[in-house]
């Protein structure tokens, strides 16, 4: 009798436990970027519909080193800011087309990266410690990865640009070895994000308000 009761107690919480896994992320915290070959950068919060489409937001620098982070992207920067301080679980798929000058890629995990930094050196004055001393606890991740172009996004970014009096920007020929496409498929982010979107929670909640920027 009492293994039964166990075994139900255990199926039950596997089930419990199964359920909740597959809870869909709440709209408010999925920040979906698209990045078109231009470097043009959508943005949009929850699912994209007919009467919900992105909006066009700073596109990335068109720099032939791709090394700095220039004024539109720290436009950007302080956009993705306010919103992960705002709902510090958010979740940022980052969706490439394949045609897109890998650089461009570069600079907004770039822009990804200072945000988390901004965020946990806010973190690092507010209790005192130097942020090389903070605790894998106390520390802030912000959750976000890399996804493949499909048709669908094709078709929301038309209705997009359509909406807003805009035309696809198909950007310049590439090599193809300067493609994201390329450079993705030859390893060249793997060190930097993960195929699929990192849903590992959020281990610090970011102050309200930034001591520093």
């Amino acid at each position: 009798m009492f293994r039964r009761l166990v075994l139900l107690v255990t199926v039950a919480l596997v089930v419990l436990s199964a359920a909740f896994a597959s809870q869909p992320t709440p709209s408010k915290y999925f920040l979906q970027l698209w990045v078109e070959p231009s470097g043009r950068v959508w943005w949009h919060i929850g699912p994209a519909r007919p009467d919900s489409l992105p909006i066009p937001v700073s596109p990335v620098t068109d720099s032939t080193a791709f090394s700095e982070i220039g004024p539109d992207e720290y436009r950007l920067y302080h956009r993705l800011l306010d919103r992960v301080r705002l709902y510090p679980k958010t979740v940022i798929p980052v969706i490439v087309h394949p045609r897109t000058h890998y650089g461009y890629v570069n600079n907004i995990l770039g822009v990804i990266d200072q945000v988390e930094a901004a965020i946990n050196d806010s973190i690092s004055l507010q209790i005192g410690v130097p942020i090389d001393s903070l605790r894998p606890d106390q520390l802030f991740n912000i959750r976000y990865g890399l996804q493949s172009w499909r048709p669908r996004d094709d078709k929301i970014l038309n209705a997009a640009c359509e909406a807003h009096g805009l035309s696809r920007s198909g950007g310049p020929e590439l090599p193809e070895v300067q493609t994201f496409l390329y450079q993705y498929k030859h390893g060249a982010f793997e060190s930097r994000v993960p195929d699929m979107i990192n849903l590992t929670p959020p281990k610090a909640t970011p102050p309200k308000s930034a001591d520093r920027e």
